[in-house]
């Protein structure tokens, strides 16, 4: 399969693959910077926002990249459908590009860096990331060890957050990944801020998604409700637009002096059938 064909395999547009059959890099310059990538990434970075059109250049490269690191997931007994779900994030910040700069490419490179070299992967709808605990830390009355393996749940854009949809990820979860990565599961994100109860309606799937979770704190130090809503982070809170039930509700909540944070919270034990340490 040779780039462009994978590209549109992967689910980018016919405009964002014809980038790729460009003449620019070279073959050579292209494999010295994925070369830079697996050694450097800062560097490669750097590299990156030095060219004349970085997005671009990010898209052909990280394309290339993932293409090349199929037989490796392969060989590690990976199914198509985990390689090609969790490099399908290529296409949501393509689609993310278009949507903020008016031109095909790729943003938001170290993100995508997670996914491209397996340090996360997309099982159905939610995203994992394993990582360890940095310090002790005590869970509904359990203390863990640092270094303790916690798997941190990520939400992608795209598609509905169905409660089917999310609880069946989450099962994926517990059948993929080893009992000593995921003794804790966590989350810290828009969608477990308490203040959502007063914006949404009951029944509605964010709050399922909220209900999940023992939520243990809120974090105010980043506005990120109003850029997944709106799109964007305004200052003028009266010029966010209105097209949707949330964003009117949200629009709303904001006029009236009140902020949404971001909650964090671990997934409420035995949800699953889980042991009391896991899910």
């Amino acid at each position: 399969m040779e780039l462009f064909e994978f590209a549109l395999w992967l689910g980018l547009p016919p405009q964002g693959a014809a980038v790729l059959r460009g003449g620019s890099p070279s073959p050579q310059e292209a494999r010295a910077l994925l070369d830079l990538f697996d050694s450097d990434e800062p560097a490669f970075f750097a590299a990156l926002r030095k060219s004349p059109h970085p997005e671009r250049l990010a898209l052909r490269l990280f394309t290339q990249y993932a293409m090349e690191q199929r037989p490796a997931w392969e060989a590690l007994g990976l199914s198509e459908t985990i390689y090609r779900d969790t490099m399908s994030d290529l296409v949501l910040w393509y689609r993310e590009c278009v949507r903020r700069k008016g031109e095909p490419g790729v943003i938001e490179w170290e993100w995508l860096a997670h996914s491209l070299k397996r340090r996360l992967c997309r099982l159905g709808r939610l995203q994992y990331q394993p990582r360890q605990l940095g310090k002790e830390q005590t869970v509904r009355g359990v203390s863990y060890p640092a270094e303790t393996g916690v798997l941190e749940i990520h939400i992608p854009a795209g598609v509905p957050l169905a409660p089917a949809a999310v609880d069946d990820s989450l099962r994926q979860a517990l059948a993929f990944f080893p009992q000593q990565q995921r003794r804790l599961l966590h989350c810290h994100s828009w969608l477990l801020s308490p203040e959502l109860h007063d914006i949404l309606p009951p029944g509605s799937n964010i709050l399922y998604f909220q209900s999940l979770y023992d939520v243990y704190e809120e974090d105010f130090s980043f506005r990120q409700a109003e850029e997944r809503v709106f799109g964007e982070i305004r200052d003028d809170i009266a010029s966010y637009p209105e097209r949707t039930g949330l964003q009117r509700s949200l629009k709303q909540y904001l006029l009236s002096g009140r902020r949404v944070g971001m909650g964090l919270g671990f997934i409420r034990a035995g949800l699953t059938g889980g042991d009391a340490d896991g899910l």
